[in-house]
């Protein structure tokens, strides 16, 4: 069974409160954000997996 709804892999990540951006991987559980990293988050440990290298991602 997957750990989580989804991951965003490789977007690029900026949470508005006024920090700077970076690229981050995010793993979506439940409707909410369960993990911000810089880390790989294993592709096997979602559901469904969206690459969004070259995107923002912001909450």
């Amino acid at each position: 069974m997957a750990r989580y709804d989804f991951i965003i892999k490789g977007g690029r990540y900026f949470d508005g409160t006024g920090a700077l951006s970076f690229t981050r991987n995010l793993a979506i559980k439940d409707g909410r954000v369960v993990r911000v990293t810089a880390d790989p988050i294993a592709d096997d440990d979602a559901e469904r997996v969206i690459d969004a290298s070259g995107l923002w991602v912001m909450p």
